[in-house]
């Protein structure tokens, strides 16, 4: 397992972080309580700082979360596995705001965990349903991606509930609007949203209306400056 890491057009490796001996299984990777920073068991998610530091979800048999800087030297790590505030059952979302808090998308325990920029624990959203996304757009509104429920919720910085959309419906490899296991999403500038259903093999592309209810809509992706 590695992170490559490439020039904007994908032309060029600039950069190779790998382990040779990492584990090759759960069960392996679960039994060494100390992987070393480049130890990987099997990473699946990544957020990045203003200043180029960028953090890695191990999460699928690690349960941490890394931090290296923008030349791939390991600065820090928090994580273990367990359902306590700062553990893990399967990291599969990361998202950093304006204030460089940390967002976790704690898929196994049901909940979304908020940490600072140092990895000390702040405070947890419990009881989200199978949370494999999140995403925060230019307001500052936190986004969660619910496979199981098939939808995308919204909170506020408080993690209150504001709104959610979607629903299962659709097939393999056609379009309905409806959702099958989504995963991930994003939007461009032009305000589209986009939703890969990992169950369902395929994207749905929502064009926002023009009279559509501006609290209803997911803003474009929150640019952190530095």
């Amino acid at each position: 397992m590695q992170i490559l890491k490439f020039t904007n057009d994908g032309s060029e490796l600039v950069m190779q972080l790998v382990d040779p001996e990492h584990p090759r299984t759960r069960e392996e990777a679960r039994a060494n309580t100390n992987p070393g920073p480049y130890t990987y068991g099997d990473p699946s998610v990544m957020a990045f700082f203003p200043n180029g530091d960028f953090l890695l979800g191990d999460g699928y048999w690690n349960s941490r979360i890394i931090r290296y800087n923008a030349r791939g030297e390991f600065l820090q790590e928090f994580g273990e596995l367990g359902d306590g505030p700062g553990q893990f059952d399967l990291i599969h979302g990361l998202a950093v705001d304006r204030d460089h808090r940390i967002y976790v998308g704690d898929r196994s325990n049901n909940r979304i965990q908020v940490f600072t920029e140092n990895g000390e624990f702040i405070e947890e959203w419990p009881d989200i349903s199978d949370p494999v996304g999140v995403f925060i757009d230019e307001n500052e509104s936190i986004w969660v991606v619910s496979a199981r429920l098939n939808r995308i919720i919204k909170f506020n910085k408080a993690g209150e509930l504001q709104y959610h959309l979607g629903a299962f419906g659709g097939t393999r490899g056609g379009f309905s609007g409806g959702l099958s296991r989504p995963h991930q999403m994003d939007v461009d500038q032009e305000g589209n949203l986009y939703i890969v259903s990992w169950d369902g093999g395929w994207m749905d592309k929502f064009v926002p209306k023009k009279d559509a209810n501006p609290e209803r809509l997911v803003g474009r992706p929150l640019i952190l400056e530095h």
